[in-house]
């Protein structure tokens, strides 16, 4: 193994896990783009990529100049175009040039499309998991490559559960990249009887706590979990329009 064309699309600790994974495995990374032009993971990420390879690097959005990337990838001979946790859709005129593509998506696909898949799996007990999958023109659609179901623990919350999803799929990739790469792994059809989405902007109507409305205990634990990310709360209620802003904390009998 070694030696394929790879244009990658990473953000964040797990696109620097799989940047630093590929550049080990001697894979020519020709093409990388970067979410930000100053975030650690992203100059960490150029970093070990430009220290072993000559990669053309950009930062962004690419549909912000898509004529110019255009050309630039008709140029440039693919075999795989992967994107881990990039926010930015990629046109098909652009994936389409590569043999292979991937993106990594923290959700058992097709449940909880879209953002923050952890999220609404705490709050409505929907199956959690990882899956990697090819690109297609709308968001997390495209055929299966594989996945794992991960279950969200009763104790953890939106960052436990977020970290040990991101552990899970580099893993994944790990485990499927060889085989992928090699034409030893067929991706099937995702299906659409169970598919559900969300959009980035529903996050923030389950953020308030009705004062007045009834939960059940289970419910409102569960909102509040999900709501919570480490040492940060986001769920909040209010009063006289003052916001005040709830955490929880879940420790298992002698954990």
């Amino acid at each position: 193994m070694g030696g394929n064309q790879v244009a990658l699309f990473a953000s964040g600790e797990v696109g620097f896990r799989v940047a630093k994974y590929l550049v080990e495995q001697g894979e020519i990374i020709s093409i990388l783009f970067l979410s930000e032009e100053n975030s650690s993971w992203d100059l960490s990420i150029k970093e070990i990529v430009k220290k072993n390879q000559e990669a053309q690097v950009y930062v962004g959005d690419l549909r912000d100049n898509i004529e110019k990337y255009q050309t630039i990838f008709e140029q440039t001979k693919l075999d795989a175009l992967i994107t881990v946790y990039w926010p930015f859709l990629i046109p098909k005129s652009i994936f389409s040039l590569a043999e292979k593509t991937i993106n990594f998506h923290p959700a058992f696909l097709p449940v909880n499309r879209g953002w923050y898949p952890h999220v609404h799996s705490i709050i409505d007990g929907s199956i959690s998991g990882v899956t990697m999958h090819e690109l297609s023109e709308r968001a997390d659609q495209g055929d299966i490559w594989c996945q794992k179901e991960v279950e969200i623990l009763p104790w953890e919350n939106a960052g436990d559960i977020y970290l040990r999803l991101q552990r899970e799929i580099f893993i994944l990739f790990c485990d499927s990249w060889p085989l992928i790469i090699n034409g030893q792994l067929e991706s099937f059809p995702q299906g659409n009887l169970q598919s559900t989405y969300h959009s980035k902007s529903e996050i923030e109507l389950l953020d308030e706590i009705d004062l007045t409305r009834l939960y059940l205990g289970r419910d409102l634990i569960n909102l509040l979990r999900a709501r919570t990310f480490g040492e940060k709360s986001y769920g909040y209620f209010k009063i006289d329009n003052q916001k005040y802003y709830v955490q929880i904390k879940i420790t298992p009998e002698n954990f």
